[in-house]
């Protein structure tokens, strides 16, 4: 039996996102289903991010200024002790939500009480996207049919992520050493404490991120192997590989021909299943090259460990 749809409270954590902050606000101040406060931590911008945030004329507006960078997982810890809904919604500050997004993100919540985590896909404006911007999509994200039901799922996308506040205050807060892979840990975590993680592919939030040439699509991969090592060494029974997963650098290299295999072996049948085989062949070259990035982030990751 369905449950009534939940209070929401907004979560932005945001560092220099003058460029996007704006368009990020007004969609989440326009869903359908109506949020009851938009908390916007910003961590430590360097542009006028906080003045933009403080023009804004809609009283449900708060903004949380740190003077020192935490990190997205700190900065939305700052938010979580000021909830006074049931349920809050993660959105990245370069994303802006289709006004029905936070609807379906409840609909699907809703329907179980064992859900505790919903989240939609976050894909960029076809007619706007970069090459590069294309491939990190077919490489990192969930691309399903829309049409698609909810999916039980390892983990969801944090720029667009509903939770409930039980989660939170059975399994702890966010992660803070984990500067990248944060919201999947949370989820992880959520799921090994008996909770559902949904992914609800109606809800959409177009992710209008940076990652505009092929070398910011490079960098970014090699901060996800650089970073997200901590992820999957910390829960090396949950994630994908993650018995086989190297402990030291040089285990890093001697594996990196299977890793980088087993990756691209993933993200193909990731997308297959769901119909996206032209884009998947067009985007292939560079997915490829990504992981090798990744494995090089990898490498250099266990070696910042290593030297602690």
């Amino acid at each position: 039996m369905s449950q009534p749809t939940p209070s929401v409270t907004a979560i932005v954590a945001v560092r220099n996102g003058a460029p996007t902050i704006g368009a990020c606000l007004d969609a989440i101040a326009g869903q359908s289903h109506r949020v009851t406060t938009i908390l916007v931590i910003d961590d430590a911008s360097t542009d006028e991010t906080p003045t933009l945030v403080r023009e804004r004329r809609d009283a449900r507006i708060e903004l949380i200024a740190l003077t020192d960078n935490v990190g997205p997982a700190e900065a939305r810890n700052r938010a979580l002790p000021r909830l006074r809904t049931e349920c809050f919604w993660i959105v990245d500050a370069d994303c802006v939500p289709r006004p029905d997004c936070l609807a379906a993100l409840c609909a699907t919540l809703s329907a179980d009480p064992a859900i505790g985590i919903v989240g939609g896909p976050n894909p960029q404006n076809t007619r706007t996207v970069t090459y590069a911007a294309a491939a990190f999509d077919f490489s990192n994200r969930y691309l399903v049919d829309p049409a698609a039901p909810p999916t039980d799922v390892p983990y969801v996308v944090g720029a667009n992520m509903l939770v409930r506040r039980a989660v939170t205050d059975q399994v702890g807060d966010y992660d803070p050493a984990l500067r990248i892979a944060e919201d999947f840990d949370l989820c992880v975590r959520a799921r090994q404490a008996g909770w559902r993680v949904v992914f609800e592919p109606r809800a959409v939030s177009e992710h209008r991120h940076p990652r505009t040439s092929v070398g910011n699509y490079l960098q970014y991969q090699y901060k996800i192997g650089r970073y997200g090592c901590r992820f999957r060494l910390k829960h090396r029974a949950a994630v994908p590989f993650g018995r086989w997963y190297p402990t030291t650098p040089t285990r890093a290299v001697l594996l990196a021909p299977a890793y980088v295999t087993m990756a691209l072996g993933r993200i193909v049948v990731k997308n297959v299943t769901v119909g996206a085989v032209g884009p998947l062949l067009r985007y292939f070259p560079l997915i490829a090259l990504g992981q090798c990035f990744v494995v090089a982030g990898i490498v250099r990751g266990l070696g910042d460990l290593d030297s602690r």
